[in-house]
C-alpha cells in the first residue's frame, strides 16, 4: 500500500463523516483498524530507514536513543532534520519521478547540540532477489502473476508502490546517525525486506567529516603539480620583468626554455581573437569553433539532467519534435572538432610542404606527440588521482568507475593505443581512461531514452493497463544487466 493509498484509508472515513453526518463512533469503526495497521507495519517500515537491527549498547544503537529522545521532548531540530532528509515517495510517479534522493546537505549537516552525533547520509541499492529467481514464473512476480505480486509488494514500506511492481526503482536514499556503520544499515534492509522477492545489493554512506586518504599517486601528482605551478609563477614574474624593463637580451638566453610557461603571455594569447581578412588567417573557423562549444556544453546539460527527470516517461512526446534533434544529436558537435582538428593539421603540413618542398614524417609525429602528450598525461594523472577529492555529495561515488579504469589502463592513453588494444587488466573493469567518459555518457543517455520510449509506445504507458505493467517489469530485468556493466549510471 503507498503513502497515498494510507491517507485515503486513514483521512476519507472521517471527511465522509462531515459529508454524510456519520457520527464519531461508527467513524473510528474505520480510523481505528487503520491506525492500528499502520502501527504494525511502521516499526517494520523504520528499517528501512534506521539501523533498527544494531546491537544493543552499541554505539549506533545509544545514537538511536538519543535520536528518539529529540524527537520526542521536540526541544531540538537536530533529529527532525534527519528524517525530513530521507527520501519519500515523489509526486509523478506515473510519468517517471523516480528518484528517491533525500536532501544530502540537510542530512550530513544535522548534529545534536553537543556535537556528539552527526548525520550519514546513506544511498541503498537495491535489485531483484537472485535466489527467488525461479519463481518468477510461478507465483512470483511474472506476467501472469499480478495479484499475487502485489500481495508480496503490499508487505513493503511506502518507498515502493506496488502498481508499479518496483520496476524503476533501484536505489533510495536515507540519514542515519554517523556512529552507526554501512553494515549496519544493509542488515536492518535486509532484514526488513526478507519476506519480498527484493534484495540489498550495497549501501554507500558519506559523512560532513571526511577525512581524505592520500595515495602515492595523489601526492606524486600534487607534487608535479607544485612544480608546474612554481614554473608559471617564476616564468610570469620574469615575463612581467622583461616586459616592464624591456630586457630583450634575457629572452634570447636560457630564460626562453621558461618563459613559455608564462600565464601572462598565454592568457592574452588565449583571449585574443585575430579577424583581420588574409590569406594567413580562415575567420570562419572562429564561428564553427564557438557553435561547437555552445553545442557541447548545452547538450551535456541535457544528458546529465536526464538522470533525474521527474517526468522520464514523456521524454519520448516531449523530444520527438524536429527542433529538439539538434539537441538529442549534439554528438555530431564532436565531428566538428575533429574537422577543426584535421583541417588545422592538414592546413598547416601543405603551408610547410610548399614553403619547404619536403614533408619529414618523423618531425611531423614527434611534434603531434610533444603537443598532445603532456594534456593527456595531464587529465589522465587528474582522473586517475585527486579529482575524486574535488567531488561530494551522493554521486561522488559514481566517479569510483571512472577513476579505477585510469588506473588500471593510463598508459594506453599515454601510448596511443587505447582504440587498438581494448583489453582491460582486471575484469569489470572498462578498457580505457580518456575515451571512458565520452561512451558512458552516450550509453547511459540512449538506454534511459530506449527505455521511456518503450514504455510510452505501450498502451500510452496507462499505469493501471496489465501490458504497461508488463513493460515496466521488462525493463526492471534489462535494468539489472546494466548495472552489472554501467554501475556508475545510476
Amino acid at each position: 500500500m503507498n503513502g497515498r493509498r494510507l491517507l485515503y484509508v486513514v483521512a476519507f472515513p472521517g471527511i465522509l463523516g462531515v459529508i454524510f453526518g456519520l457520527d464519531a463512533t461508527h467513524a473510528d469503526d474505520f480510523i481505528d483498524p487503520a491506525k492500528a495497521w499502520l502501527s504494525q507495519r511502521a516499526a517494520h517500515w523504520a528499517n528501512m530507514y534506521l539501523p533498527g537491527t544494531a546491537p544493543e549498547n552499541s554505539t549506533c544503537q545509544r545514537a538511536l536513543q538519543a535520536m528518539a529522545a529529540s524527537l520526542a521532548d521536540n526541544s531540538t531540530l537536530w533529529a527532525a532534520k534527519i528524517v525530513d532528509s530521507w527520501a519519500k515517495v515523489p509526486d509523478g510517479l506515473y510519468s517517471g519521478n523516480w528518484a528517491l534522493e533525500g536532501v544530502y546537505d540537510e542530512c550530513v549537516g544535522a548534529s545534536s547540540p553537543d556535537g556528539d552525533v552527526w548525520g550519514k547520509f546513506c544511498r541503498v541499492f537495491v535489485s531483484k532477489n537472485r535466489s527467488q529467481e525461479g519463481g518468477r514464473h510461478e507465483g512470483g512476480c511474472g506476467a501472469g502473476a499480478l495479484d499475487a505480486c502485489a500481495r508480496q509488494q503490499a508487505r513493503l514500506p511506502p518507498l515502493f508502490p506496488t502498481s508499479l511492481n518496483l520496476a524503476p526503482f533501484k536505489t533510495y536514499s536515507t540519514c542515519m546517525p554517523d556512529a552507526c556503520a554501512e553494515h549496519d544499515l544493509q542488515e536492518s534492509v535486509s532484514a526488513a525486506l526478507s519476506d519480498s522477492s527484493l534484495a540489498v545489493r550495497r549501501v554507500q554512506c558519506h559523512t560532513l567529516h571526511e577525512a581524505p586518504e592520500f595515495t602515492a599517486g595523489d601526492i606524486a601528482f600534487i607534487a608535479l603539480l607544485g612544480v608546474l605551478l612554481a614554473l608559471m609563477v617564476a616564468a610570469s614574474a620574469l615575463d612581467v620583468y622583461i616586459e616592464r624593463t624591456r630586457s630583450k637580451a634575457i629572452a634570447k638566453g636560457g630564460a626562453r626554455f621558461l618563459l613559455p610557461f608564462s600565464i601572462y603571455t598565454n592568457l592574452s594569447k588565449l583571449f585574443q581573437l585575430n579577424t583581420t581578412k588574409s590569406s594567413q588567417n580562415i575567420t570562419c573557423l572562429h564561428g564553427i569553433r564557438v557553435l561547437s562549444m555552445i553545442w557541447v556544453v548545452y547538450g551535456h546539460q541535457h544528458s546529465a539532467t536526464a538522470t533525474f527527470s521527474a517526468n522520464v516517461l514523456m521524454a519520448y512526446a516531449k523530444t520527438s519534435d524536429l527542433l529538439y534533434q539538434v539537441i538529442s544529436n549534439a554528438y555530431f558537435s564532436v565531428d566538428s572538432f575533429f574537422f577543426l582538428s584535421g583541417f588545422l593539421v592538414s592546413y598547416v603540413l601543405l603551408r610547410e610542404v610548399s614553403r619547404t618542398g619536403r614533408f619529414n614524417v618523423l618531425v611531423f609525429y614527434l611534434h603531434r606527440i610533444i603537443r598532445l602528450l603532456p594534456p593527456i598525461a595531464l587529465a589522465t594523472g587528474l582522473f586517475a588521482t585527486v579529482a575524486r577529492l574535488l567531488i561530494s555529495g551522493p554521486m561522488a561515488t559514481g566517479w569510483d568507475a571512472m577513476r579505477r579504469a585510469c588506473v588500471v589502463n593510463w598508459w594506453k592513453d599515454l601510448v596511443f593505443i587505447n582504440n587498438l588494444y581494448t583489453t582491460s587488466a582486471e575484469p569489470g573493469i572498462r578498457d580505457e581512461c580518456i575515451a571512458f567518459d565520452l561512451m558512458t555518457n552516450s550509453a547511459c543517455t540512449e538506454t534511459r531514452v530506449e527505455r521511456a520510449e518503450a514504455c510510452v509506445e505501450r498502451e500510452e504507458t496507462d499505469p493501471l493497463d496489465t501490458e504497461a505493467l508488463v513493460v515496466l517489469r521488462e525493463l526492471s530485468m534489462a535494468d539489472d544487466a546494466w548495472d552489472a556493466e554501467f554501475p556508475f549510471c545510476f
